[in-house]
């Protein structure tokens, strides 16, 4: 399973810096920025969990609010670029009337996308799910974090943002606005309406993901994605937070947790087997059949 993580903490490296050079372009295109950035990846980008088949999925963290409208133009054309790489099914662009298009070339590199389980870009997806633009000040997101913990709904324990944010990469822009963003959210993540819906989190997904075979001896079905790739992430995820660890990745986390006997070293062991394992089953899901949602048969 080392392999696992060697493929997607070097493709992950590969990945950041072609994305670097993409809004490159862009700004060329675009003009300078008028005001200091931060280009800031998200998801398994941010985890250092990404594949092949990775959706790209980023926010711009910007100085001034009055500067948005440049950085919305930026953001689209970025879109267009990665686009035109010919690697992004059209579904993704969530065009009606392309819908029913037969696309016979596979998916690559490409934007989280517009369809309504998406839209962690950016511009947001322009659904009511996501509302919430990814262009923002610290001051912004900060008072967005606090929003979602302190009105819980049926996805705010979940924590959309707050989930969103527990993982963060500095793609490129002004290295000092990102580490300013890290230390905000940090102060958030250590008070206790944070560390209560933590838990929370870690014992739902336990009775939630119950992907080991049946006790009784009955095969099950099994999504890739659902059941087997989001739980280990999910808990390793949910134990950063809850012991204020600021590690960048789940193998870091689990390291730390382990040099500071949080854990012990067959625990982190056994997380470290799940989530590559995890993985390799992601990845094998995606590039069998094109997709993360194939179903597995557990005995």
């Amino acid at each position: 399973m080392a392999d696992v993580e060697r493929l997607t903490s070097g493709y992950t490296d590969r990945i950041v810096r072609f994305i670097s050079s993409i809004i490159r372009d862009a700004i060329r295109i675009c003009g300078e920025a008028p005001g200091d950035y931060a280009v800031i990846a998200l998801g398994s980008l941010a985890r250092a969990e990404a594949t092949f088949y990775s959706d790209l999925e980023f926010m711009f963290v910007i100085s001034n609010e009055n500067t948005e409208a440049y950085f919305q133009d930026l953001a689209i054309t970025i879109y267009f670029l990665i686009a035109n790489l010919g690697e992004t099914k059209l579904k993704c662009m969530n065009i009606p009337e392309l819908q029913n298009v037969m696309e016979e070339y596979r998916s690559g590199v490409k934007i989280d996308g517009f369809q309504r389980f998406a839209g962690n870009i950016p511009t947001g997806n322009g659904t009511k799910r996501q509302e919430n633009r990814l262009i923002c000040t610290i001051d912004e997101l900060e008072q967005l974090y606090h929003s979602v913990l302190n009105n819980p709904s049926e996805n705010a324990s979940r924590g959309d943002v707050t989930a969103m944010l527990s993982t963060l990469r500095f793609i490129c822009g002004r290295q000092t606005l990102f580490t300013r963003l890290e230390d905000t959210l940090a102060s958030i993540q250590g008070n206790e309406a944070r560390q209560r819906a933590t838990m929370s989190m870690i014992e739902r997904d336990i009775n939630q993901y119950p992907y080991a075979p049946a006790p009784n001896g009955k095969d099950r079905v099994r999504s890739a994605k659902e059941d087997f790739y989001r739980y280990p992430s999910l808990l390793i995820y949910n134990l950063k937070i809850y012991y204020k660890r600021r590690t960048s990745s789940a193998t870091e986390t689990l390291l730390s947790l382990e040099q500071n006997k949080t854990i012990t070293t067959g625990i982190a062991d056994d997380l470290r087997f799940s989530l590559y394992a995890a993985i390799y089953v992601r990845m094998k899901a995606y590039a069998f059949y094109d997709s993360q949602k194939e179903d597995v048969l557990v005995s």
